[in-house]
């Protein structure tokens, strides 16, 4: 595997640097993005609700959590973060339909301003509808607190733009109805695959329409293509309902708490999510399963028939990898953690989302390797750098890659010691920033994923990337680099943060290092 890698062409060397990071997106440059501006209100500014209405019942939510985490759900909830509840039934005679599954679903999201300004329309990204998903999604009704709304699709059909009658003032909340149809292909080769029904298992990223990030740029609802992030949301509080074939084994972010049998051939799952920023669904009739206690935490390993070494393999690194990231950067929350086997295309290696990391069915066939420890560890890692940290990973890819390409390394050398550590670092960082020096091919790391082609974009962020935070560590020492990163994941858990305040949580540090350091390795 490592003499196959070092002689591995450009795209080849893209794809396997693409471990993660959800169904993949990018954005259009900073001066094409649709952003719709809002009003600053006129008179004072309400206080934002610090409750959640009385008749909001949080105790499944909690469920979802560490009970010493538990918590964390009414916290984020006082804080006026926006709940869904998703009601989705996955029509079985469609599964053997030529033209592919589908889903008939409504939902209602209770959404907060938490903005210092008036917002007079609320968005919803479409994801089906964009290229790297391959499918389709058709909203057939929307009312805003009961009422009907004109809404709109904008945006090459992939976002939902909703009216309000009024404007919706800071600390104000309202609820959006909306009942909606999808399609799913029946292959796994858009994107990042996680939209599919291939080799009997189905995957439902972005199933449901997702509200996007409202900053001081405006609504994030950038035009997808087929590479980059395709989430950039908050996080969320999920309640969802969902009836599949009696004969599926469901995944789920979050915790399954509930299962009915409509009938002898249907099953209605209840689960529950968040805070999370994103919840994916997966099914398989052939998905067998293992887990194993790390803590409060009981970690899951779905497979299929044929692969249950790999799938132990999968389960060991995933827990070893939540152990020692926990130990690094605090606490992971949820109750549960997930890692699935799921087709995805080219050499891709897997996929991140709250809770759970799909991992490219493929590289089941031959387990035992250090790319694909690699890459368990890598989705181990989002977990906290993308999950419980979030940041634009649209415009500032390297934000969230290249810190968990560095943490994978760290897995790494806490397991099998420097020797091993520096081997994958000259394996996967070194050697493609050498590459792209000798070609001429060097770039900034900095700048949305539009802005790099497909075949550039993990050579430089996935590769170079990490060798800013290497070069960190080497100049200001290990107990002010961890105890930055700590800073980082306790400072900004469960909120978006942008690379200044990454930089700023080695604040102990000296700042023209720090800023030398950035220049050098991220913007030049």
């Amino acid at each position: 595997m490592v003499n196959k890698f070092l002689i591995l062409p450009a795209l080849l060397l893209f794809m396997l640097f693409t471990f993660g990071c959800a169904p993949k997106q990018t954005a259009l440059p900073k001066e094409a993005q649709t952003f719709v501006t809002a009003t600053a209100p006129a008179g004072p500014t309400p206080a934002p609700t610090d409750a959640p209405p009385p008749s909001e019942d949080l105790s499944p939510y909690r469920q979802t959590m560490k009970p010493k985490l538990a918590r964390e759900v009414d916290q984020q909830a006082a804080k006026g973060i926006t709940r869904y509840k998703i009601e989705a039934a996955l029509l079985p005679e469609s599964l053997t339909q030529r033209d592919g599954p589908k889903i008939q679903g409504r939902m209602k999201a209770q959404y907060t301003n938490t903005e210092s300004v008036l917002l007079n329309q609320i968005y919803f990204r479409l994801l089906p509808n964009t290229p790297g998903y391959g499918g389709a999604m058709k909203i057939t009704g929307v009312t805003v607190n009961g009422k009907v709304s004109p809404a709109e699709i904008v945006a090459q059909r992939a976002t939902l733009e909703v009216p309000l009658h009024h404007a919706l003032a800071p600390g104000e909340s309202l609820r959006i109805a909306l009942t909606y149809e999808a399609s799913i292909p029946t292959t796994a080769n858009y994107g990042y695959g996680m939209y599919a029904w291939q080799d009997n298992i189905l995957t439902l990223a972005g199933f449901f329409p997702v509200i996007p990030v409202f900053d001081a740029d405006g609504w994030h609802v950038e035009v997808i293509p087929q590479h980059g992030d395709a989430t950039y949301n908050d996080v969320a509080l999920y309640d969802v309902t969902l009836t599949a074939p009696a004969d599926m084994t469901l995944v789920t972010s979050g915790d399954i708490l509930t299962v009915t049998h409509p009938t002898s051939v249907t099953q209605t799952i209840h689960a529950y999510g968040g805070p999370m920023r994103d919840f994916f669904v997966a099914m398989s009739p052939d998905y067998q399963k293992i887990s194993a206690e790390v803590g409060e935490i009981t970690v899951n390993s779905y497979f299929v028939a044929g692969y249950r070494q790999a799938g132990e393999f999968a389960l060991q690194t995933a827990s070893e990898a939540l152990q020692d990231f926990e130990k690094r950067f605090g606490p992971y929350p949820y109750r549960a953690f997930d890692v699935l086997a799921a087709p995805m295309p080219g050499t891709l290696g897997g996929v991140e989302f709250p809770g759970l990391a799909v991992m490219a069915q493929r590289y089941y066939q031959n387990p035992d390797n250090d790319f694909w420890e690699f890459v368990i560890a890598h989705e181990v890692g989002h977990q906290w750098w993308y999950g419980l940290v979030g940041s634009d990973q649209v415009n500032y890819p390297w934000q969230d890659e290249a810190l968990t390409q560095y943490t994978a390394l760290l897995y790494f050398e806490d397991k099998y010691g420097p020797q091993k550590r520096q081997e994958l670092a000259n394996l996967y960082f070194w050697y493609p920033y050498n590459q792209l020096l000798a070609t001429g091919t060097d770039r900034p790391v900095a700048g949305p994923v539009s802005d790099f082609s497909e075949t550039m974009y993990g050579a430089v962020v996935y590769g170079k990337g990490p060798l800013f935070f290497e070069a960190l560590r080497d100049s200001i020492g290990d107990p002010l680099f961890f105890a930055g990163l700590r800073q980082y994941a306790n400072a900004y858990r469960y909120s978006i943060a942008s690379p200044e305040d990454l930089l700023a949580s080695f604040g102990q540090a000296n700042k023209q290092d720090v800023e030398y350091l950035y220049q050098k390795w991220i913007l030049k």
